[in-house]
């Protein structure tokens, strides 16, 4: 999204990104839920054998991401996830935090 779009539509870019562990995750997950989203604004996918492997039932995960993510989608092991930035700065913010924790960031 051009920054003539964001400011025409007043609305700010999805930031996105993939995650090959649950570790990294996790932190994303965190990192988003420190800046005040909370989980609806988090989009997840993954898929049902990375589910099973990384949140089996009953782990115990304080962070809800095993029930959170959409069922049947993504492929493989790794999972996929999504947030409307809120603004241009939260947008700069996550990318930069969710890069040190995924293989692919975008904003």
């Amino acid at each position: 999204m051009s920054s003539a779009n964001t400011q025409r539509t007043g609305t700010y870019p999805m930031v996105t990104g993939l995650f090959r562990d649950r570790e990294g995750a996790e932190r994303a997950y965190r990192a988003a839920c420190d800046r005040g989203y909370k989980a609806n604004d988090i989009n997840l996918a993954m898929s049902d054998e990375t589910r099973k492997k990384w949140y089996p039932s009953g782990d115990g995960s304080s962070s809800g991401l095993g029930s959170k993510a959409l069922e049947g989608t993504g492929a493989g092991a790794a999972i996929g996830g999504a947030v409307n930035a809120r603004s241009e700065e939260d947008a700069e913010y996550l990318r930069d935090q969710w890069k040190g924790h995924g293989e692919h960031v975008y904003r």
